[in-house]
């Protein structure tokens, strides 16, 4: 029926839905006797709640269907699509998304990797390729510190990553037995050093405004960590483990925290590590001021040395400009200028007896030789010969050599690590019993390419065989730089004696001398004499690697 509102919009609400219930076509939901109408047409006039109820929505919609199926199907199809649509929307909205936090993912794990391969790359360049620190290799040392910085500024967000991940993960904590006194106070040590780092870190980026909330965060966790380790380690030695449900988890873990403590390690490792963000700085800041600390600073001695070179005998008038990286020492006693290399160590005093005083930290001493022509070589009736070595004259420029062997300390200078087979502390059976091994004793157990890097840093190279063998001779023809005979070795040189025989009984197979020099093994670089170059052991202490590659004599 049509609604009483729509002809007379005053009509009674409750008065509409009464009629219309009494005339519904629906026999059920029609009143069922007239006292029943009677009853709700007393409720509409005394304004009470009347008990007919008006149809609901689905039963319009099924009488309107009812009207009108055809034009309901396609109202009905059309909603269907729209909610299928809607639905299917949605399902692919959340494939989506999905698909999105995996590229997300997958991305991050490509910058992870791609950041491990660039810390390798820029470690190897620190390492192997800049040097020497000297004005020409500025450019590259510039460029390597760019990108180095790049990448120690993702530093924090692989840190809040690694924190993100830990927390679907399990930490276990296993307290370790037997482990070495030693190795626990060298890890309190290195947590202290990281710990002092990372406050200097922190205090550098809030002078330069770099400082950032997240960086805080980390850095506040970082050193909650270091506070927990040396905790554990004082409680009898800890070991944490982060554990996952997943293989696919562990794997994302633990490539994440080496890489985090790999970049730890970059950013604040030591000055000696020379493939550390620290070390590279400071090099840059050497090979800018080399030649203001090492010519500017020392113009006059530089003056004075020139002159005394030019107007030495043994040079024959030698001209030559100062030199970046070295310092004049002055003449020696033998007559012969010196120079300390000062990337190396400090600078040596000479003494009132003109000798160097040398401490563990000093600097590489080089003499400069006059050069010219000497006869290469040796007879056949020469005691100390060995291999064919053919007669033969040889012309030398004037050059450096060093006055004593290289250090440890030196080597542990420039290289950040000591190879060492007798390290400091060292107590060697043969060898004074007062005496351990100390940086001043000469660097061993190193091959002919860690040298060649080892000069190839400093801005020096090894010598050929000939300015070796000129070196050692000390400007005579005899033997050895006292004599012919081995016994002008004795309180001279540290060569095979009885104290290396007591060293190890097996070195009696080789050709030991009678006397007892007090050196088992090697003995500190200033020990025993000089030659007539001022030169100390080339005869003994340790054999010294030369440039030439071996190759038969040809006459």
């Amino acid at each position: 029926p049509t609604p009483l509102h729509s002809v007379n919009p005053k009509v009674n609400h409750d008065l509409e839905i009464v009629i219309h219930t009494a005339m519904d076509k629906d026999r059920d939901r029609r009143y069922q006797t007239a006292e029943d109408l009677a009853n709700d047409l007393r409720r509409v006039r005394k304004h009470e709640p009347i008990l007919a109820r008006p149809a609901g929505l689905m039963l319009r919609l099924q009488r309107w269907y009812q009207r009108n199926p055809a034009l309901a199907r396609s109202v009905f199809a059309a909603v269907a699509i729209l909610v299928m649509g809607t639905v299917a929307s949605s399902l692919l909205a959340a494939r989506a998304n999905r698909e999105s936090r995996r590229a997300d993912r997958e991305n991050m794990e490509y910058r992870r990797l791609a950041d491990f391969s660039r810390l390798d790359e820029l470690q190897a360049e620190a390492r192997d390729q800049l040097w020497p620190a000297r004005e020409r290799t500025i450019p590259a040392i510039q460029d390597w510190l760019g990108r180095a910085r790049r990448l120690a500024a993702q530093l924090p967000v692989h840190r809040a990553a690694l924190e993100e991940l830990r927390r679907s993960g399990k930490l276990q904590r296993t307290v370790l037995a037997g482990i070495d006194g030693a190795d626990v106070a060298q890890q309190k040590r290195n947590l202290i050093f990281e710990n002092e780092e990372l406050e200097r870190f922190w205090r550098q980026a809030l002078d330069t405004g770099d400082a950032a909330p997240q960086d805080e965060e980390a850095l506040d966790q970082r050193m909650d960590w270091i506070e927990r380790s040396l905790a554990n380690l004082d409680d009898g030695t800890v070991n944490e483990v982060w554990v996952f449900e997943s293989t696919d988890l562990q794997w994302r873990h633990d490539q994440l925290m080496t890489l985090v403590e790999k970049l730890e390690a970059f950013v604040t490792s030591a000055v000696t590590e020379t493939s550390g963000l620290r070390s590279v700085e400071a090099r840059l800041e050497h090979a800018r001021d080399v030649i203001s600390t090492t010519i500017d600073a020392h113009r006059t001695l530089w003056d004075t040395t020139l002159v005394e070179i030019a107007s030495s005998p043994r040079y024959a008038g030698l001209e030559m400009e100062p030199q970046a990286g070295l310092v004049p020492l002055g003449m020696s006693p033998q007559g012969y200028a010196e120079f300390a290399h000062c990337a190396s160590g400090a600078i040596p005093r000479r003494a009132a007896s003109g000798e160097l005083e040398l401490s563990e930290d000093s600097a590489i001493v080089l003499v400069l030789l006059p050069g010219g022509v000497f006869h290469m070589g040796s007879p056949l009736s020469e005691e100390a010969r060995e291999d064919p070595e053919a007669m033969h004259d040889v012309f030398l420029e004037p050059y450096f050599i060093g006055k004593f062997e290289v250090s440890q300390g030196q080597w542990v200078a420039l290289m950040g690590s000591n190879p060492a087979e007798y390290p400091p502390g060292s107590i060697i059976k043969g060898n004074p019993v007062d005496q351990p091994v100390t940086l001043l004793h000469p660097v061993e157990t190193v091959t002919w390419r860690q040298c060649t890097d080892f000069s190839r840093r400093a801005d020096l190279e090894l010598p050929t065989e000939a300015q070796w063998e000129f070196a050692c001779r000390g400007g005579r023809n005899t033997a050895y730089a006292w004599g012919d005979a081995a016994e002008c070795l004795i309180d001279r040189a540290n060569v095979g004696d009885q104290a290396l025989l007591r060293v190890n009984p097996r070195y009696s197979q080789l050709t030991c001398v009678a006397w007892n020099d007090g050196w088992g093994t090697h003995a500190p670089i200033q020990n025993g004499a000089c030659n007539d170059f001022g030169l100390y052991g080339l005869h003994g202490n340790l054999s010294e690697w030369t440039r030439d590659r071996y190759a038969l004599y040809f006459p």
